[in-house]
């Protein structure tokens, strides 16, 4: 008995590097399709989540969240009170917090809902839901959004973000309130 459980630990042994040594010597453009795929079997959840997203070089963005979770054959992490920074190309840096969202491990995208606060160093943007769209790194957002700065405010129905040039667009019911010196708010 000890010599065919000591065979068959052989040949899994044997196996598991034999899949190794191919994934290891298999070109670029197969461990691209490979890896997405083990990946979609995948099932976890994680406290105090941290993920930081770099391309070309450069840091885009970090996600923490006090859980993630993946269902198997999903696409999506599912993440709560979530704190996400971006890093705009001239070193600035826009933080976001939310209650809910959602990774998609497929585009890098990230949605975000609930109490949805932004921060950079001149405004505060507060809205219900936004979409970081990773490969335009830009932020969508379609539902009324308030940003405020030191003497004015404005808001809107619907707002995008420039992430790289930390600009703003807003439309749809533009309102803007300028506070001058002295006046109250």
């Amino acid at each position: 008995m000890k010599k065919i459980a000591l065979i068959v630990g052989g040949i899994a042994l044997a196996g598991i590097l034999a899949a190794v040594m191919f994934y290891r010597a298999a070109p670029q453009k197969v461990k691209k399709k490979v890896l997405p795929a083990i990946a979609r079997q995948l099932e976890f959840e994680l406290n105090d989540a941290h993920y930081t997203h770099s391309k070309g070089g450069r840091k885009r963005w970090e996600l923490t969240a006090a859980k993630a979770q993946r269902n198997k054959g999903s696409d999506d992490i599912v993440l709560t009170n979530i704190k996400v920074i971006l890093f705009a190309t001239d070193g600035s840096q826009t933080i976001i917090k939310a209650d809910l969202g959602t990774y998609n491990t497929d585009n890098n995208n990230v949605t975000l809902t609930g109490h949805v606060r932004i921060n950079n160093a001149k405004d505060t943007i507060t809205t219900e839901e936004l979409i970081y769209l990773d490969h335009e790194e830009k932020i969508i957002i379609n539902k009324p959004v308030t940003i405020n700065r030191t003497g004015f405010s404005i808001k809107a129905k619907r707002a995008s973000m420039e992430v790289p040039k930390n600009r703003f667009h807003f439309s749809g019911g533009v309102k803007a309130h300028i506070i001058l010196k002295g006046e109250k708010k």
